[in-house]
């Protein structure tokens, strides 16, 4: 029998309120540091900004080497049992030190590697060697300072205390980004300035995530460091660390290839548009740690017609969340540039690339709900063989259309590997589990939305006529946004089956209420 919505989401763990936080924290976050990024840029020039994306790209391959401990020990405490809380500890202590010595290593390589790193790989007119030097000495500092607060927060997004988890991501974004504001413009302009009061904030932060965890776990002895323990996880952290790789290789090389292909001025606009494009992460990533450990225990449970009930709604939400968004900021891409940072010639060179690159992450973040429903099974195997696949050409393909159209060719490369996974990986996922449900996926959770909202966004774009100033800009990108979201809304099947029922509700209290 079919559960409600009501149903699912208010069981003992609330999807629902751990949605709602994650939501409202990350918007809010990501409202405060898209507002700071014009203030980067006007302040640091945009080679200084192009340092910024040297950094965000350095902390994503150092995340590759968390070995795929963090994901297997949130697994393990959403699927924990009461009698297991001294084992459960033990495990957390164990891979915390692991962690530990991996970001230590992580951040000495960097530090020492600084020299060869800012000679050999990158390239400005605007900064010397020296200063490009001693900018990614501190970039590793930041991240072995940042590095252990992703295993404590998925410690924290298991065992359910995600609200506690999002009210301090948001406190720390709002200080990161109001904070690094203040110190450019009353203490010193320079990139150095920004780095350095990332390290203050990345330090606070870690401690924060880990007095909360330990906070958070179930009761018992002191934990100790157990090894052994590790034997339970490896297999399962293995496959998501293999996964995590290939996937790298897919969706970050792009930034590597166009960091060592074009100069640190064009490497600015592509990290521009790849910020604008990843905003789009703060929805998938939401829904996925407040969907994901219910997933595990109706999986865990065998309970298949509750996940799949689950699974088709959280792909609608997604949906909604992603496509209204992704496809405004595509086809309205100059306008909205030009309304964030008051400058048609930045607008004019992101343009471009950022459609590209927007359209890609929603297709992405469509496959978030796939993607859950396979780790929720353990089964990480079949995300790894096809993206493994992917990367020879892949890579083949980022090399000569980067060298061609730069940033351009690039963000095409990416569009192309996300839009083919629904071609390959998802029907391949709907042979071995949710048998029966991909046409349901593919047809009313996804395509249905994403045809509505594209077809009201293409309208818009050829009736409406470009706007000149930056206030023209943002109420036209406000009147296409909701239009494109009311289309969103009314193609989702979940919404108009909740119009529905309050229409029937509705109309049976008229009736009763008549004479």
């Amino acid at each position: 029998m079919q559960l409600s919505i009501k149903a699912l989401l208010s069981r003992q763990t609330s999807v629902r309120l751990n949605l709602s936080a994650n939501l409202v924290s990350k918007i809010l976050a990501a409202v405060a540091s898209l507002a700071c990024v014009p203030i980067y840029i006007r302040v640091l020039g945009v080679a200084g900004y192009g340092v910024i994306g040297i950094w965000l790209t350095l902390d994503t391959l150092a995340r590759l080497l968390d070995l795929g401990l963090s994901p297997a020990m949130m697994r393990e405490l959403a699927a924990r049992r009461a009698e297991e809380a001294q084992q459960v500890r033990d495990l957390v202590r164990t891979i915390e030190v692991v962690c530990w010595i991996v970001g230590i290593l992580i951040g000495a390589i960097i530090v020492f590697g600084a020299p060869l790193i800012a000679n050999h790989w990158l390239r400005s007119s605007q900064l010397s060697a020296n200063e490009l030097r001693t900018a990614v000495q501190l970039i590793g500092v930041i991240i072995l300072c940042r590095w252990p607060a992703s295993f404590y927060s998925s410690g924290l997004i298991g065992l359910e205390r995600q609200v506690l988890l999002s009210w301090m991501d948001l406190v720390t974004a709002l200080v990161r980004s109001f904070g690094a504001v203040a110190v450019l413009v009353l203490v010193s302009p320079t990139i150095f300035a920004f780095l350095a009061w990332q390290i203050g904030i990345n330090i606070a932060n870690t401690g924060a995530a880990a007095a909360s965890l330990w906070w958070s776990m179930p009761k018992g002895h002191a934990a100790v460091f157990r090894p052994k323990l590790l034997m339970r996880v490896w297999k399962f952290a293995g496959g998501v660390t293999a996964i995590a790789l290939v996937s790298m290789l897919l969706t970050d090389l792009d930034k590597l290839v166009v960091s060592g292909m074009v100069s640190l001025e064009d490497f600015g606009y592509y990290t521009l548009a790849s910020r604008m494009a990843g905003t789009l992460y703060m929805a998938s990533s939401s829904f996925f740690v407040a969907v994901y450990p219910a997933l595990v225990r109706l999986a865990t449970e065998q309970n298949e017609r509750s996940l799949a009930d689950l699974y088709h709604r959280g792909a609608q939400m997604m949906s909604l969340l992603v496509f209204p968004a992704a496809i405004t900021a595509a086809f309205f891409a100059k306008p909205l540039i030009f309304a964030w940072t008051g400058n048609e010639h930045i607008a004019e060179n992101t343009a471009p690339i950022a459609a590209l690159l927007i359209i890609g992450t929603a297709f992405l973040c469509a496959d978030a709900l796939p993607y859950a429903a396979q780790l929720a099974h353990g089964w990480t195997s079949l995300a790894f063989w096809t993206n493994l696949a992917y990367v020879p050409v892949t890579t083949v393909l980022l090399v000569v259309l980067t060298r061609r159209f730069g940033g351009l060719g690039a963000a095409g490369v990416w569009l192309l590997i996300t839009t083919s996974y629904f071609a390959t990986q998802i029907p391949l996922m709907h042979r071995k589990i949710l048998r029966h449900e991909a046409r349901q996926w593919y047809v009313n959770d996804i395509g249905i939305p994403l045809i509505a909202c594209s077809l009201t966004a293409g309208l818009l774009a050829v009736v409406l006529e470009p706007a000149t100033t930056r206030i023209g800009a943002a109420l036209t990108l406000a009147l296409v946004g909701l239009l494109v979201g009311t289309a969103g809304l009314l193609a989702t099947p979940l919404v108009r089956e909740q119009i529905r029922t309050l229409w029937v509700q509705h109309r049976a209290r008229f009736i009763n209420s008549g004479p």
